[in-house]
């Protein structure tokens, strides 16, 4: 007969935490992480900013397919319900776009910003010693919607307590020799959750937007006249043009001009409105 835990289920849940419902000490679960028995799991809020180098392991068009294909909610996307990466320059066309192709190794890679629950892939060997901290390398997505013909990993660079390690619910069930009763409705999707709270800021990140653009065509509108201002990618495609002189002076890469003209063309400069 199957044993239950007294209280509903919990998809994770901190080290010392764990430690209580299954009733073992915290060592215990460090050493079972030592000997690859479980895994130790770290909770990223996204409000934290950290950014990570993701790696996917596989060919450039397929990870290009496969970045091209989600919905990235503004930016966020969830590699799986629970581990969210970000493209720091989401832009999807040929000039410009951010995917690095490391093909001597067969990965492709590009820069981002990570939150929710991933899995530490590195460092968990050190849990006996006399610091108080890990140092983390390596994490991998965590989540039962996983591509499973795509390899991710993100490659970062902190430092985390060992009491702010997490542990996840097959785990602690495996552990325990027990199982969580499910909860109705299920246990939610915290991808879900934090893609609606940007969601929610939509409309302050447009407008944000909406000013740099104004900003970016008013400077153009500036120094270089209305004709460049309403139509930059005609001058930025030109070898011998005045912008792109002043560019090649200063030895400063253009942008693209497909990318410009994509920032300015749905908003107007903001003139003031003649007295």
């Amino acid at each position: 007969m199957t044993e239950y835990f007294d209280i509903p289920e919990i998809a994770y849940c901190r080290i010392d935490r764990a430690a209580r419902l299954i009733g073992c000490e915290v060592e215990d679960l460090h050493h079972w992480m030592e000997t690859q028995i479980i895994n130790g799991y770290l909770n990223i809020p996204f409000e934290k900013d950290l950014m990570a180098s993701f790696d996917i392991d596989c060919s450039k068009d397929d990870a290009d397919n496969y970045l091209r294909s989600i919905d990235w909610s503004g930016g966020y996307f969830p590699f799986t319900d629970y581990s969210i990466g970000t493209l720091a320059v989401a832009i999807f066309e040929e000039d410009g776009y951010p995917l690095k192709c490391l093909s001597e190794f067969g990965v492709s890679n590009f820069d981002g910003q990570i939150c929710g629950v991933w899995r530490i892939d590195s460092s968990l060997v050190y849990l006996f010693d006399d610091s108080n901290e890990i140092d983390i390398r390596r994490l991998l997505p965590y989540g039962y919607n996983l591509n499973k013909n795509i390899h991710i990993s993100a490659s970062v660079n902190m430092k985390v307590m060992k009491k702010n390690i997490w542990i996840v619910k097959e785990d602690i069930e495996k552990l325990a020799g027990k199982k969580f009763k499910t909860l109705e409705g299920g246990l939610g999707n915290l991808s879900s959750r934090i893609v609606n709270k940007l969601t929610h800021n939509k409309e302050d990140n447009t407008k944000t937007i909406n000013s740099r653009s104004q900003f970016i065509k008013s400077l153009l509108h500036i120094h270089y006249g209305s004709d460049v201002a309403e139509s930059p990618r005609r001058f930025l495609e030109q070898k011998n043009s005045t912008i792109i002189d002043d560019f090649r002076k200063l030895n400063i890469k253009p942008p693209s001009g497909k990318s410009v003209q994509a920032w300015i063309e749905m908003v107007d400069i903001p003139f003031n409105e003649e007295s």
